[in-house]
C-alpha cells in the first residue's frame, strides 16, 4: 500500500498511535504504544509506521460488519421504536439527536425517520388480568421496509382461537379447494387479515395488500378462452407437421401436451408470495372507483397520490332510482328526451373511461397494483372483451371497502385505509 511521505519525530509515536486508537482500531494500547528507544533513526521509525498502516488497513477491512438479515433489521427496528435507541455500528445513540449530528448514511436516515414516524403513533395498554402493557401502533405499511415483510412474517394469526397457520402450510394446501374454503372461512368477511412475526409480534395488514386468495380475476382468467394460451406461445406442438393417420405421433402430441400443462401448474403454484404486493414497494399503483355514473381514478407511488382524474355524467333515472343501460335490458327502448340524453351520456361515460386509461396506459402495465372498485356492469368497461384492463387481469384487484360514491373524496379515504397497518408488539 502506497502511503504519504512520513517525517514525522520518534516523540510524536504516541500521538500517532492514539489517533488511531480513536479510530476504532482493534489494536488495543499496549500493542499500538512503541517507545521511541526503539527507534535509533528517523529511518527506522518512517518503515515501522508503513508496516503499521498496511496492517492497521487490512484489520480494518477484515472487521467490517457482514450486512444483517431482515430479521435482525426488525428486532432492531423493533427495539429502536420501544426503547428509543438505535443499534447504529454497535453504538446506542438516542433518537432524539438531529439527523445531521448522527451522520447517518441516507439509509439510516430513512430508517431513523421510520422509527420516530412509527413512535409518534405508539400507544400502551395493559393487557387483560396482567399488570404488564401491551405496546401497540397505527401506522402505514410503508413505516416498514418492503423487504421485511416475507422474512419476518410466519403464518395468519386468529385473534379468537390465538391460533396460528403457517404460511408454509397454505403454500402447500392452496390448490385444496375445501382447505382454502375452510381457511377463508376462518379468516372471516372483514376488510384486514393478522399475521404473525417469527417472535411473536402481531401485524394487521388490510386484505388487498396481500395474495392469500386467488381474486375474481384470476379465477376469470384461469377459466376464460386463453387458459391454455402458453401452450402456442411455446411452439412445436401445432397441427402443421402432424400426420393424423399416424396414431403413434398424435399420441406423443397429446403426451407431450399433458406434460407443459403440469410443468404450467407447478411454476404457477411454485410463485406462492403472500407479501409480493408490499414487497414490491409500490412504487406505482392505482385506484380506480366507478359507480353509477360516476369514475375517479388516482394514480399513486408509494403512499402519496400523484395525480388523478374524474368523470360525471348523468346516467341515472332520477324517480325510478334505476340506471338507464339497465332500464334498456329489461323493458322496451323509451324516446323521451330525458332516456337519449342519458344514452347519450352514458357512451361519452365510457369513452372518457377509455380515453383515461389509455393515457396512463404505459403506467398501468409497469404498475404493480390495481384497486378497482367497479360493481355491475361497470366493471365490464375496464376487464371486458378487448378492454383495456383485460390483459392486466394479474394485478387488478377487487376493492375489498364500501364505497358510497365514486369521487375524489371517497377515493382518499380508501386510499389511507388499504395502507392501514397496526402492530401490536409481543410484550414477552
Amino acid at each position: 500500500m502506497e502511503h504519504p511521505e512520513i517525517t514525522a519525530v520518534p516523540s510524536l509515536i504516541n500521538e500517532e498511535f492514539t489517533q488511531m486508537e480513536k479510530s476504532e482500531s482493534k489494536f488495543t494500547h499496549d500493542e499500538l504504544s512503541i517507545k521511541t528507544k526503539l527507534f535509533e533513526s528517523e529511518q527506522d521509525y518512517t518503515s515501522s509506521i508503513f508496516s503499521l498502516c498496511d496492517n492497521f488497513e487490512e484489520d480494518r477491512e477484515e472487521s467490517k460488519e457482514t450486512p444483517q438479515s431482515d430479521q435482525s433489521l426488525y428486532l432492531n427496528y423493533r427495539e429502536c421504536i420501544l426503547d428509543k435507541t438505535a443499534d447504529i455500528g454497535g453504538r446506542k445513540k438516542s433518537l432524539d439527536v438531529p439527523v445531521d449530528s448522527l451522520k447517518l448514511d441516507e439509509s439510516l436516515t430513512e430508517f431513523r425517520q421510520n422509527i420516530l414516524n412509527i413512535r409518534k403513533k405508539l400507544k400502551k395498554s395493559k393487557s387483560k388480568g396482567k399488570e404488564s402493557k401491551i405496546f401497540t401502533a397505527n401506522t402505514t405499511i410503508f413505516q416498514i421496509p418492503p423487504t421485511f415483510y416475507t422474512e419476518i412474517v410466519k403464518g395468519v394469526y386468529f385473534n379468537d382461537t390465538k391460533k396460528t397457520v403457517l404460511l408454509e402450510e397454505i403454500a402447500a394446501n392452496r390448490n385444496d379447494y375445501e382447505y382454502m374454503k375452510d381457511l377463508r372461512q376462518d379468516i372471516g368477511q372483514g376488510k384486514f387479515m393478522n399475521f404473525e412475526t417469527f417472535n411473536g409480534d402481531i401485524l394487521t395488514v388490510h386484505k388487498n395488500m396481500v395474495n392469500i386468495f386467488k381474486n375474481e380475476f384470476d379465477e376469470e382468467e384461469d377459466s376464460s378462452e386463453n387458459k391454455f394460451a402458453f401452450l402456442s406461445e411455446q411452439g412445436q406442438i401445432g397441427t402443421d407437421n402432424i400426420d393424423f393417420s399416424d396414431k403413434g405421433a398424435l399420441l406423443k402430441r397429446q403426451r407431450e401436451i399433458l406434460k407443459r400443462i403440469d410443468e404450467h401448474r407447478k411454476t404457477k403454484e411454485a410463485t406462492f408470495s403472500p407479501f409480493s404486493t408490499i414487497g414490491s414497494g409500490l412504487k406505482t399503483w392505482f385506484i380506480i372507483l366507478c359507480q353509477g355514473g360516476k369514475f375517479c381514478m388516482a394514480k399513486i407511488q408509494g403512499d402519496t397520490i400523484i395525480e388523478h382524474k374524474s368523470d360525471s355524467k348523468y346516467v341515472q333515472r332520477k324517480k325510478a332510482g334505476k340506471r338507464q343501460i339497465n332500464f334498456d335490458k329489461t323493458s322496451s327502448c323509451m324516446t323521451s328526451v330525458g332516456s337519449q340524453m342519458r344514452r347519450n351520456n352514458e357512451r361519452l361515460h365510457q369513452e372518457h373511461i377509455e380515453e383515461t386509461l389509455r393515457y396512463y396506459k404505459e403506467d398501468l402495465e409497469s404498475s404493480d397494483l390495481v384497486l378497482l372498485h367497479a360493481p355491475g356492469v361497470n366493471k365490464l368497461f375496464f376487464v371486458g372483451p378487448d378492454k383495456p384492463l383485460r390483459d392486466l387481469r394479474s394485478k387488478v384487484k377487487t376493492l375489498n371497502l364500501q364505497i358510497t360514491t365514486a369521487n375524489y373524496t371517497e377515493l382518499k379515504k380508501a386510499f389511507e385505509k388499504v395502507i392501514e397497518l397496526k402492530i401490536n408488539f409481543n410484550s414477552n
